[in-house]
């Protein structure tokens, strides 16, 4: 008597070629969107990035301006914001320097310190950078080392005024203006353009304007010579 052949159990050599074909394409199609997806994500973070790069200078620009304090005083100096141009660049490189109370990263209690911020070239690069120069210890009896801090390495410009509550000014010289700070100031910090960002013209640089009063503005002279306060 003749047994019925029982069905194979398994795939066919075709079955398998098939099925690993099809895996394929699907892999294929994942890894393309995947791409397509990171592609689009690292786009939109070099678009944004020049904003929060401006964004981050501005900030610690204007935290450490807003301390600064008044021109009289033990261990104060005078206010003096200078406008200059970037050799070689054309662009604007204001600098100011002025004395703060500021904290020594929370190891010691606020002190007054010498703070310079300016725009210069960097010697290994030749690209201009922002720079935060602090001066502490005052009261050392020898003269120590400032401590540099790069605030910005790709800056195309900056430039600050200072508004004396009648007239807006290039510069600032605090030892003729009666030992008095500006009321407000207005800065403008412009960033390089990232080269992944999309659609933008990237000889034009990032541009971000801010304005902002200082606390310990005292009185003094203006332009027309009035005296008027901060608030005034």
């Amino acid at each position: 008597m003749v047994q019925p052949r029982r069905a194979t159990l398994g795939f066919t050599l075709l079955e398998m070629l098939v099925a690993l074909a099809l895996i394929a394409v699907l892999a294929s199609v994942l890894y393309a969107s995947l791409r397509i997806g990171f592609d689009a994500r690292r786009r939109a973070d070099a678009a944004l990035g020049d904003l929060r790069v401006a964004r981050v200078v501005a900030d610690l620009v204007q935290r450490d301006l807003v301390q600064a304090l008044p021109s009289t005083g033990v261990l104060i100096g005078a206010f003096v914001g200078e406008d200059a141009t970037m050799d070689g660049f054309g662009a604007d490189a204001d600098a100011v320097s002025f004395f703060a109370s500021l904290e020594d990263g929370g190891r010691a209690p606020p002190a007054v310190c010498r703070v310079d911020i300016l725009a210069e070239s960097s010697a290994a690069t030749g690209t201009p950078r922002l720079i935060r120069r602090v001066s502490r210890d005052l009261l050392a009896p020898s003269v120590e080392e400032p401590v540099d801090e790069v605030l910005c390495s790709d800056v195309a410009g900056f430039n600050l005024r200072y508004y004396d509550g009648s007239f807006w000014s290039d510069s600032w010289d605090s030892t003729t203006r009666g030992d008095a700070l500006p009321i407000a100031i207005e800065m403008r910090v412009d960033v390089k353009r990232s080269r992944e960002a999309p659609g933008v013209d990237h000889a034009e640089p990032y541009s971000l304007t801010r304005i902002f009063l200082l606390p310990c503005a005292a009185m003094g002279p203006t332009q027309d010579g009035t005296t008027r306060g901060a608030g005034g």
